[in-house]
């Protein structure tokens, strides 16, 4: 039985080996891929369904089993929290509420991110272990399309979905009043407490999170389904996670937005590194305004400023000819420099 190759946006190989699986799959013979070794590894799996084409299911379970996990993370820390006031003699009745109050303490939710997003992680780990796929290929961790600039280009794109999104997380905020159980979390923040949220809140989503979503989930459904649905189902999911409406509603904006620089780029590495940028730049943006007391005619020029300036990334992003790699750059000026010219001096 023959092996497919990964299920991810496009093969590419640095080299272009013809003799290499998993270099682009449109230009490859699929007679010539090698055998699987070890038996039906595919069905072992649940990487391929019975008529040959990627099975979906399994990215679902996947997010499910995250779900449960970081969930059940988050349950048994209130268990243990709870025994421990119980036996401090704290009322059963005020346990609820001590709890909740503790929410507000930096250090106990950097405690509870940390938990719920080991357990995304736990759940990506065991999707991608059983992929019979090289892990590197199955979820895009790969050097991106285009050049080095990708990265600063890709962040400061991303500066434009953001401010879509926040503009849609108030407008839910008029018909669903927003959620205020964390309102005094950063008014405890200290400049220690502060730097590790800021580093944490990016660093830990922004990897994780984008390994499942864009690396594990994405692959795989535009493989089965296409860029377009592929893209939109990965970023409903990705907003659904985020809890409340007014979270989806912001998120909703960046997950099509990271969705659509994965397939572009043909990596996650550039989508990591612009959730980093978003979730840390925010925060870090709402601790400067109230530590140093910006005002709001300071904030709007900020925002408007940040919206110019991801508006212009956010359209060369959008033109095709910026994600052509230096290589088939190279290669195309080769070829153009190799066309004969006419008596008309053209080529």
């Amino acid at each position: 039985m023959n092996q497919d190759p990964d299920p991810t946006f496009v093969y590419r190989s640095d080299d272009h080996d013809a003799n290499n699986p998993y270099a682009d799959p449109g230009l490859l013979d699929r007679s010539q891929d090698p055998p699987a070794l070890g038996g039906d590894a595919e069905s072992m799996s649940g990487e391929m369904s019975a008529k040959g084409r990627p099975r979906v299911w399994t990215v679902f379970v996947a997010l499910m089993l995250g779900l449960v996990l970081a969930v059940g993370f988050q349950v048994l820390w209130g268990i243990v929290m709870g025994v421990i006031e119980a036996g401090r003699g704290t009322p059963p009745q005020q346990i609820g509420p001590k709890l909740m109050s503790l929410l507000s303490d930096p250090w106990v939710f950097l405690l509870i991110l940390v938990m719920s997003q080991a357990g995304f992680a736990l759940a990506a780990w065991i999707g991608i272990s059983r992929s019979p796929i090289p892990w590197r290929h199955r979820i895009a961790w790969r050097r991106p399309r285009a050049g080095w600039h990708v990265y600063p280009v890709t962040m400061l794109s991303s500066l434009l979905p953001l401010a879509f999104g926040l503009w849609a997380a108030i407008q839910v905020a008029k018909v669903i009043p927003a959620d205020t159980s964390l309102e005094g979390l950063f008014d405890n923040f200290t400049v220690s407490s502060g730097i590790a949220f800021v580093v944490l809140i990016g660093l830990l989503p922004g990897v994780i999170e984008e390994v499942l979503f864009r690396g594990y989930v994405q692959t795989r459904l535009v493989h089965r389904w296409g860029a377009v649905i592929g893209i939109a189902v990965t970023s409903i999911l990705f907003a659904l996670v985020h809890g409340g409406p007014h979270a989806i509603a912001a998120a909703a904006w960046l997950g099509c937005w990271f969705g659509y620089l994965a397939f572009r780029s043909d990596s996650i590495w550039p989508t990591i590194g612009c959730h980093i940028f978003v979730n840390s730049g925010l925060n870090a943006y709402r601790l400067l305004v109230m530590w140093l007391g910006w005002t709001e005619g300071t904030q709007t020029v900020i925002a408007w400023g940040a919206t110019i300036v991801g508006s212009i990334f956010f359209a060369v992003c959008l033109w095709p000819g910026y994600w052509q790699s230096a290589r088939e750059q190279e290669a195309d000026d080769a070829d153009a420099a190799e066309m004969p010219t006419t008596v008309l001096g053209g080529q």
